[in-house]
């Protein structure tokens, strides 16, 4: 099956609002996000991504942050939870 890329100029980007801001003080993720990941499976998209909190001066915690919508605009409505490790 033959592939075909678009040429450079065929590309069209345009600036929207985030799509991942970091959260409130005090907050898991009230310093950082980044490296997001949304996946789609069984109706929904859920993302995954990598976050900050800072727990006092020059203390920092790296969390995995979740959030789960039926639609991609809704991702930016719902709550973002910290995911926990799981006990062994």
């Amino acid at each position: 099956m033959p592939c075909e890329a678009a040429a450079a100029e065929d590309v069209t980007w345009a600036v929207r609002a985030p799509v991942l801001r970091a959260g409130v003080p005090g907050t898991f993720d009230d310093v950082a996000v980044k490296d997001s990941t949304i996946v789609y499976y069984h109706g929904r998209y859920h993302r995954f991504y990598t976050s900050k909190q800072r727990l006092a001066a020059n203390q920092y915690r790296t969390a995995l942050g979740y959030v789960s919508a039926p639609t991609l605009q809704a991702l930016n409505t719902r709550s973002n939870v910290r995911m926990a490790r799981a006990s062994s």
